[in-house]
């Protein structure tokens, strides 16, 4: 579903000049920012006057600038909270989720699984199920990564048995 005058933007691909130039276009009212922790410093900056002075600066052929304000909630999410700039992170307030219980877990890869790539609810639930208690998986991503190839319940089990025999174990390949 679509959140109506939103931005969302993917931090791992935006670059300061095309977050700049999508916030003077659209003047969201929220503004989502994915993966935040892995943006350069340079690209960070229009976020940064963003959400200290609220406008974002247009510079043309180096010299004249425009400002435009633009009134928007600011909304971070990341992997890795370490990696995020310190400046950013001076100008927000962290929240931290607890990790997912095995029935969220198993809700939100059946759900992911059905409407991305349109498994049946068996199937996606058989995933969950294998993914959270034969891999220890409680990264929903990595369950999905066995559920977008695996059409039935026999190529489920055949990826976690090579799963299971070949995943990195205290820093070292299993063998």
């Amino acid at each position: 579903e679509r959140l109506d005058g939103a931005l969302f933007v993917p931090m791992s691909t935006a670059t300061k000049a095309g977050l700049a130039q999508a916030l003077m276009e659209h003047r969201p009212r929220i503004l989502l920012v994915d993966e935040v922790d892995k943006c350069s410093r340079e690209d960070i900056s229009v976020l940064l006057t963003l959400m200290e002075q609220g406008f974002v600066k247009e510079t043309k052929c180096g010299r004249s600038q425009t400002k435009v304000y633009v009134n928007s909630y600011v909304f971070m999410a990341c992997n890795d909270v370490r990696h995020i700039d310190p400046a950013l992170l001076d100008r927000s307030q962290p929240i931290y989720f607890k990790a997912y219980t095995r029935e969220q877990f198993t809700a939100t890869v059946v759900a992911v699984l059905k409407r991305r790539f349109d498994r049946g609810p068996e199937l996606a639930e058989y995933v969950a199920l294998r993914a959270w208690a034969d891999l220890g998986y409680r990264n929903v991503r990595a369950a999905l990564n066995i559920g977008k190839v695996a059409t039935s319940k026999v190529d489920v089990d055949e990826q976690v048995k090579l799963l299971m025999n070949y995943r990195k174990e205290q820093g070292r390949a299993r063998r």
